[in-house]
């Protein structure tokens, strides 16, 4: 003969093990969207803009709009395998085909000690890429910081995965 327990304490247990499960998913549900790329109109700081490669960056001081021609500056966390520095980026996101605006997105930055040194600076730069609407790549100042660059680029100037007209 099986012993079985009485109908009370199954209950009980079916509602632990119901409960135990949800919380188990509410905390891997979490997980998944800190390593989910935010498109930068919708970002807040700690949010993930970009994951490629090694490379993480994360969002410190929020992407604003400084000027009539789309230049977009910001402070954003590099991490890459365990290096990890902080960088002011600044992006003009051009329009293809309009007349009088350039045929590229430039995106161009320099690395920082702390976010409060990109206050007032947004033309400081260490490095600069233009990116053609043809395809073409071209680092115009200093060395290219990274593939990463690219990935920011099409979420800054939502372009690629982070184009509106997509989602």
């Amino acid at each position: 003969m099986i012993h079985r327990p009485p109908a009370r304490h199954i209950r009980v247990r079916g509602l632990v093990s119901v409960g135990a499960l949800l919380a188990v998913s509410g905390v891997l549900g979490g997980c998944g969207r800190a390593w989910r790329e935010t498109p930068q109109a919708k970002a807040r700081p700690g949010d993930l803009l970009v994951r490629t490669g090694g490379a993480q960056l994360t969002l410190i001081q929020g992407f604003r709009a400084a000027e009539p021609n789309s230049l977009l500056d910001g402070v954003v966390r590099l991490r890459q395998g365990k290096r990890e520095q902080l960088l002011e980026i600044n992006a003009v996101c051009s329009m293809p085909a309009l007349p009088g605006w350039p045929t590229y997105d430039n995106v161009y930055g320099r690395p920082l000690r702390t976010a409060t040194e990109a206050r007032g600076s947004s033309g400081t730069t260490r490095w600069q890429v233009l990116f053609h609407f043809n395809g073409n790549v071209e680092p115009r100042m200093g060395a290219l910081p990274g593939t990463w660059v690219a990935r920011l680029r099409d979420n800054l100037c939502r372009r690629g995965d982070f184009d509106d007209a997509r989602r």
